[in-house]
């Protein structure tokens, strides 16, 4: 039920931000600025994101990390990023049973033609979690971080105050 309930308000956040997401085969892609809810590079080709909860990260079980993987008009790529909290320009540190990557979704949140991922910590330090949203761009999630928002502070008019940071 927690769980289903922070991907409610990760996908409630996407959405209070997003007008509309697009989904277009990858036939159909286009060059940088694509409308694909999820291509975080801009190269007109769909990514694919996955959260691993449960990875063990410095020796801390369960501190979670997030894949994610380019695509092609192929279909995916070996090209791939491998996020954790302990990445360079990830807030935090990751912890025991933070589980990064819980959730994730994504959509154009800041409208600039480059899909941004957001990922749900379950288990983070605070007690209450927290989502993080990280940038896409022709460099996708390089610190590129706006930050954290606590699972109960989300709503729309705080969804409407997340800015590049």
């Amino acid at each position: 039920m927690r769980h289903s309930v922070r991907l409610a308000v990760a996908a409630a956040l996407a959405a209070c931000l997003t007008a509309t997401l697009v989904a277009v085969p990858a036939d159909q892609a286009v060059a940088a600025g694509s409308k694909l809810a999820d291509d975080f590079n801009g190269d007109g080709y769909r990514d694919l994101a996955i959260g691993m909860p449960g990875k063990t990260i410095s020796g801390k079980e369960g501190g979670g990390a997030v894949l994610l993987t380019f695509g092609s008009a192929q279909g995916l790529t070996g090209k791939h990023v491998y996020i954790t909290q302990n990445s360079t320009g990830i807030p935090g540190t990751g912890g025991y049973q933070d589980f990064f990557g819980s959730s994730v979704a994504s959509g154009d949140l800041d409208r600039d033609g480059y899909a941004d991922l957001l990922v749900d910590s379950e288990g983070d330090a605070s007690g209450n979690g927290s989502v993080t949203v990280l940038w896409g761009g022709t460099s996708p999630v390089r610190a590129r971080v706006a930050g954290e928002v606590a699972h109960g502070d989300v709503g729309a008019e705080h969804a409407r105050g997340i800015r590049r940071s």
